[in-house]
């Protein structure tokens, strides 16, 4: 059986429009699906982005208003506690002691200072005569300087025991520390 010359060139025109539909399909139709797919993929990446945005836009004001609240707890435990300046005094005094006590100092005396007025801030103060080893009194000093209320010394004085001449010590000798400690309140200055 002989084809006859339009056989061939319906054959050949058949192969060639073929070849050009595959051709047509791995140049273009294939990268265009891809692209659509990876696009589609991005738009689903980006409603997900989106709807967490959206939840965190509606917990915004909630949030707000805890750290609001977490700020001013965290200023108002920066003030020495109390609903008067007396209430205060008496709480920075207890305080004192019982910093003093767990960092191991035999606590002589507290005693209330004079309040001082430092522009528009009021300090209370208190006197804390403390006897310890070196150790102990730089715990507790420690202790006053970075706790929460803030609190301030004033002044400190430390003596050491006259020891007689000629005498060698046989321990560490107890210091005795006498310091002036002041913190602020949210008590507002007498008209």
């Amino acid at each position: 059986m002989q084809l006859t010359k339009t056989t061939l060139n319906r054959l050949l025109f058949a192969a060639v429009n073929a070849a050009g539909v595959v051709l047509l399909y791995v140049v273009a139709v294939s990268p265009l699906a891809s692209a659509l797919s990876d696009q589609r993929a991005r738009l689903d990446q980006l409603g997900l982005r989106q709807s967490h945005y959206e939840v965190l836009i509606d917990q915004q004001a909630h949030v707000e208003s805890l750290l609001a609240t977490l700020r001013a707890g965290r200023q108002a435990a920066a003030f020495l506690p109390g609903d008067s300046e007396a209430a205060a005094s008496a709480q920075l005094q207890a305080r004192l002691k019982q910093i003093a006590q767990q960092a191991g100092v035999h606590v002589q005396s507290v005693q209330g200072l004079d309040r001082r007025d430092v522009q528009d801030t009021r300090y209370l103060g208190a006197h804390l005569s403390i006897v310890g080893p070196i150790a102990t009194i730089h715990a507790a000093l420690d202790a006053i300087e970075t706790g929460v209320p803030y609190l301030f010394v004033g002044s400190l004085t430390i003596r050491a025991p006259a020891i007689p001449a000629g005498v060698a010590p046989s321990q560490e000798a107890d210091l005795d520390a006498q310091l002036d400690v002041y913190g602020a309140t949210h008590v507002g200055p007498a008209p």
